[in-house]
Protein backbone atom coordinates (compact mmCIF):
# COMPACT_ATOMS: atom_id res chain seq x y z
CA UNK A 1 0.00 0.00 0.00
CA UNK A 2 1.26 3.55 -0.93
CA UNK A 3 1.91 6.03 1.84
CA UNK A 4 1.73 9.68 1.96
CA UNK A 5 3.27 12.01 4.33
CA UNK A 6 1.97 15.70 5.02
CA UNK A 7 3.87 18.25 6.15
CA UNK A 8 2.40 22.00 6.47
CA UNK A 9 1.97 25.56 8.07
CA UNK A 10 -1.48 25.10 7.97
CA UNK A 11 -2.12 24.81 11.79
CA UNK A 12 -4.81 22.73 13.24
CA UNK A 13 -7.57 25.69 14.29
CA UNK A 14 -8.89 25.80 10.68
CA UNK A 15 -10.31 23.25 8.31
CA UNK A 16 -7.02 23.30 5.41
CA UNK A 17 -5.89 19.70 6.64
CA UNK A 18 -8.84 17.79 6.90
CA UNK A 19 -9.53 19.46 3.60
CA UNK A 20 -6.36 18.11 1.96
CA UNK A 21 -7.25 15.01 3.40
CA UNK A 22 -10.46 15.09 2.39
CA UNK A 23 -9.16 15.25 -1.38
CA UNK A 24 -6.36 12.79 -1.65
CA UNK A 25 -9.31 10.07 -0.57
CA UNK A 26 -11.57 11.20 -3.53
CA UNK A 27 -8.56 10.48 -5.32
CA UNK A 28 -6.76 7.35 -3.50
CA UNK A 29 -9.05 5.88 -1.13
CA UNK A 30 -7.35 2.98 -0.23
CA UNK A 31 -3.46 5.04 0.50
CA UNK A 32 -2.39 6.23 3.80
CA UNK A 33 -1.99 9.49 5.09
CA UNK A 34 -0.04 9.89 8.05
CA UNK A 35 0.90 13.86 9.09
CA UNK A 36 4.43 14.64 9.83
CA UNK A 37 3.43 17.75 11.16
CA UNK A 38 1.17 20.85 10.58
CA UNK A 39 3.13 22.70 12.98
CA UNK A 40 5.42 25.02 11.15
CA UNK A 41 5.41 28.36 11.64
CA UNK A 42 3.15 30.47 9.11
CA UNK A 43 5.18 30.88 5.78
CA UNK A 44 8.67 29.61 7.86
CA UNK A 45 10.08 27.78 4.77
CA UNK A 46 13.34 27.49 6.26
CA UNK A 47 11.90 25.19 9.19
CA UNK A 48 9.62 23.50 6.88
CA UNK A 49 12.76 22.22 5.31
CA UNK A 50 14.03 21.28 8.46
CA UNK A 51 11.02 19.52 9.41
CA UNK A 52 11.61 17.22 6.26
CA UNK A 53 15.33 17.27 6.66
CA UNK A 54 14.69 15.16 10.07
CA UNK A 55 11.55 13.48 9.34
CA UNK A 56 11.51 12.19 6.19
CA UNK A 57 14.20 10.05 6.79
CA UNK A 58 12.34 7.72 8.96
CA UNK A 59 9.31 6.22 7.15
CA UNK A 60 9.74 3.64 4.08
CA UNK A 61 11.07 3.47 1.08
CA UNK A 62 8.75 4.72 -1.77
CA UNK A 63 6.81 7.02 0.76
CA UNK A 64 6.02 10.37 -0.96
CA UNK A 65 5.80 13.46 0.59
CA UNK A 66 3.71 16.11 0.05
CA UNK A 67 4.70 19.61 1.61
CA UNK A 68 3.19 22.85 1.60
CA UNK A 69 4.38 25.59 3.00
CA UNK A 70 3.79 28.25 0.04
CA UNK A 71 4.12 32.30 0.78
CA UNK A 72 4.36 32.50 -2.82
CA UNK A 73 1.12 30.65 -3.85
CA UNK A 74 -0.97 31.87 -6.89
CA UNK A 75 2.65 33.20 -8.28
CA UNK A 76 5.29 32.13 -10.72
CA UNK A 77 7.07 29.77 -8.98
CA UNK A 78 7.11 26.08 -9.82
CA UNK A 79 5.36 23.24 -8.56
CA UNK A 80 7.05 20.49 -8.08
CA UNK A 81 7.75 16.50 -7.65
CA UNK A 82 11.08 14.76 -7.04
CA UNK A 83 12.34 11.46 -6.73
CA UNK A 84 15.67 10.51 -4.49
CA UNK A 85 16.35 7.11 -4.70
CA UNK A 86 14.35 6.15 -1.03
CA UNK A 87 11.39 8.94 -1.96
CA UNK A 88 9.23 11.37 -3.74
CA UNK A 89 8.74 14.79 -2.43
CA UNK A 90 5.50 17.41 -4.31
CA UNK A 91 5.23 20.73 -2.93
CA UNK A 92 6.12 24.55 -4.07
CA UNK A 93 9.87 25.53 -5.32
CA UNK A 94 10.91 27.86 -2.80
CA UNK A 95 13.33 26.51 -0.50
CA UNK A 96 11.59 23.83 1.20
CA UNK A 97 13.41 21.15 -0.52
CA UNK A 98 16.35 22.90 -0.03
CA UNK A 99 18.27 20.43 2.69
CA UNK A 100 16.53 17.27 1.13
CA UNK A 101 18.56 18.28 -2.30
CA UNK A 102 21.44 19.21 -0.64
CA UNK A 103 22.16 15.78 1.35
CA UNK A 104 20.35 13.42 -1.43
CA UNK A 105 21.27 12.90 -5.00
CA UNK A 106 18.15 13.92 -6.72
CA UNK A 107 17.28 11.01 -9.55
CA UNK A 108 14.47 13.63 -11.58
CA UNK A 109 12.47 16.88 -11.08
CA UNK A 110 9.34 17.50 -12.36
CA UNK A 111 7.38 20.27 -13.22
CA UNK A 112 3.65 19.81 -12.43
CA UNK A 113 1.88 21.17 -15.68
CA UNK A 114 -0.63 18.59 -16.75
CA UNK A 115 -3.72 20.09 -15.55
CA UNK A 116 -5.68 17.07 -15.83
CA UNK A 117 -4.26 15.79 -12.88
CA UNK A 118 -5.35 18.97 -10.50
CA UNK A 119 -8.65 19.81 -9.40
CA UNK A 120 -11.11 21.16 -11.98
CA UNK A 121 -11.19 24.76 -10.36
CA UNK A 122 -7.82 26.06 -8.92
CA UNK A 123 -7.93 28.57 -6.54
CA UNK A 124 -4.75 31.29 -6.08
CA UNK A 125 -4.60 30.88 -2.56
CA UNK A 126 -4.98 27.03 -2.35
CA UNK A 127 -2.48 24.86 -4.09
CA UNK A 128 -2.00 22.62 -1.52
CA UNK A 129 -5.94 21.16 -1.98
CA UNK A 130 -6.33 22.07 -5.84
CA UNK A 131 -2.45 20.42 -6.89
CA UNK A 132 0.01 19.39 -4.60
CA UNK A 133 -2.49 17.07 -3.29
CA UNK A 134 -3.88 15.99 -6.40
CA UNK A 135 -0.80 15.19 -7.23
CA UNK A 136 0.71 13.21 -4.78
CA UNK A 137 -2.81 11.09 -4.89
CA UNK A 138 -2.11 10.39 -8.01
CA UNK A 139 1.21 9.40 -8.35
CA UNK A 140 -0.09 6.83 -5.18
CA UNK A 141 -2.22 5.76 -7.48
CA UNK A 142 0.35 5.02 -10.19
CA UNK A 143 0.55 7.40 -12.48
CA UNK A 144 3.87 8.12 -13.99
CA UNK A 145 5.73 11.55 -13.33
CA UNK A 146 5.81 12.22 -16.83
CA UNK A 147 2.36 11.94 -16.79
CA UNK A 148 2.09 14.80 -14.12
CA UNK A 149 4.42 17.20 -15.26
CA UNK A 150 7.03 17.95 -17.50
CA UNK A 151 11.22 17.49 -16.57
CA UNK A 152 12.75 20.32 -14.86
CA UNK A 153 15.70 22.02 -13.61
CA UNK A 154 16.52 20.92 -9.66
CA UNK A 155 14.41 22.98 -6.85
CA UNK A 156 15.57 25.93 -5.37
CA UNK A 157 18.18 25.60 -2.93
CA UNK A 158 18.11 28.78 -0.12
CA UNK A 159 21.96 29.61 1.03
CA UNK A 160 20.95 29.86 4.60
CA UNK A 161 20.14 26.19 4.50
CA UNK A 162 23.59 24.84 3.70
CA UNK A 163 24.59 22.46 6.23
CA UNK A 164 28.08 22.40 7.96
CA UNK A 165 30.17 20.00 8.73
CA UNK A 166 31.85 20.68 12.48
CA UNK A 167 35.64 20.85 11.34
CA UNK A 168 38.74 21.23 13.49
CA UNK A 169 39.15 24.44 14.56
CA UNK A 170 36.62 27.29 14.60
CA UNK A 171 33.30 26.73 12.28
CA UNK A 172 30.80 29.33 12.67
CA UNK A 173 27.23 27.99 11.74
CA UNK A 174 23.41 30.06 12.62
CA UNK A 175 20.19 29.03 13.62
CA UNK A 176 17.55 27.42 11.28
CA UNK A 177 14.65 27.02 13.33
CA UNK A 178 13.83 26.41 17.02
CA UNK A 179 10.78 23.45 18.29
CA UNK A 180 8.53 23.24 19.70
CA UNK A 181 10.72 22.76 23.41
CA UNK A 182 12.25 26.30 22.46
CA UNK A 183 15.69 24.85 21.18
CA UNK A 184 17.40 26.11 18.73
CA UNK A 185 18.45 24.08 15.82
CA UNK A 186 21.76 24.83 14.32
CA UNK A 187 23.03 24.20 10.56
CA UNK A 188 26.19 22.44 12.58
CA UNK A 189 26.26 18.46 11.84
CA UNK A 190 27.36 16.31 14.55
CA UNK A 191 30.83 14.22 13.25
CA UNK A 192 33.39 12.44 15.12
CA UNK A 193 35.83 15.57 16.02
CA UNK A 194 32.76 16.64 17.79
CA UNK A 195 32.38 13.59 19.79
CA UNK A 196 36.23 13.18 20.18
CA UNK A 197 36.26 17.19 21.13
CA UNK A 198 33.65 16.37 23.56
CA UNK A 199 35.12 13.11 25.12
CA UNK A 200 38.40 15.10 25.97
CA UNK A 201 36.77 18.40 26.72
CA UNK A 202 38.16 20.01 24.36
CA UNK A 203 34.82 21.75 22.58
CA UNK A 204 33.67 25.56 23.07
CA UNK A 205 30.89 26.96 21.66
CA UNK A 206 28.96 30.63 21.73
CA UNK A 207 25.45 32.09 20.61
CA UNK A 208 26.24 35.48 19.62
CA UNK A 209 28.36 36.00 22.93
CA UNK A 210 26.90 33.73 25.38
CA UNK A 211 28.96 30.90 26.28
CA UNK A 212 27.50 27.43 25.81
CA UNK A 213 28.62 24.38 27.66
CA UNK A 214 29.11 21.29 25.48
CA UNK A 215 27.19 17.97 26.42
CA UNK A 216 25.93 14.73 25.42
CA UNK A 217 22.40 14.64 27.08
CA UNK A 218 20.09 17.49 28.46
CA UNK A 219 20.31 16.32 31.69
CA UNK A 220 23.75 16.78 32.28
CA UNK A 221 23.56 20.48 33.59
CA UNK A 222 21.91 22.54 36.07
CA UNK A 223 18.74 24.14 34.72
CA UNK A 224 19.20 27.45 33.68
CA UNK A 225 22.31 26.91 31.85
CA UNK A 226 22.42 27.21 27.70
CA UNK A 227 23.82 23.57 26.20
CA UNK A 228 24.98 22.46 23.00
CA UNK A 229 24.66 19.14 22.55
CA UNK A 230 23.56 16.15 18.80
CA UNK A 231 20.00 16.09 18.70
CA UNK A 232 18.41 13.66 16.88
CA UNK A 233 18.35 14.48 13.50
CA UNK A 234 22.57 14.86 13.67
CA UNK A 235 22.64 18.80 14.01
CA UNK A 236 23.87 20.38 16.96
CA UNK A 237 21.03 22.17 18.91
CA UNK A 238 21.00 24.96 21.36
CA UNK A 239 18.69 24.18 24.49
CA UNK A 240 17.84 25.52 28.11
CA UNK A 241 17.18 22.34 30.38
CA UNK A 242 13.59 22.75 31.86
CA UNK A 243 13.30 25.62 29.79
CA UNK A 244 13.35 27.60 26.45
CA UNK A 245 16.30 28.41 24.77
CA UNK A 246 14.42 30.48 22.32
CA UNK A 247 12.55 32.54 24.54
CA UNK A 248 15.42 32.96 26.99
CA UNK A 249 18.10 34.12 24.95
CA UNK A 250 14.97 35.72 22.49
CA UNK A 251 17.23 34.59 19.35
CA UNK A 252 16.05 32.30 16.64
CA UNK A 253 16.84 32.09 12.64
CA UNK A 254 19.89 33.11 11.69
CA UNK A 255 21.49 33.90 14.82
CA UNK A 256 25.23 32.73 14.93
CA UNK A 257 26.74 29.91 16.78
CA UNK A 258 30.33 29.86 17.09
CA UNK A 259 32.00 26.49 17.62
CA UNK A 260 35.80 26.08 18.35
CA UNK A 261 37.64 22.91 18.86
CA UNK A 262 40.88 21.83 20.28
Amino acid sequence: MALITFTSDFGLTDGYVGVVHGVIAGIAPDVRVLDLTHGVPPQDVRAGALALYAGCRWFPRGTIHLAVVDPGVGTARRALLLRTADAWYVGPDNGLFGLIAATEALLGCWELTNRRYWLAAVSATFHGRDIFGPAAAHLANGVLPEELGTPSAPPLTLPELRLLEVQAGETIGHVLAADHFGNLITNLRAAEHWERALASGAAHAWLGSQPLRPVRTYGEAAPGTLVLLAGSAGLLEIALPNGSAAATTGLGAGADVRLRLR
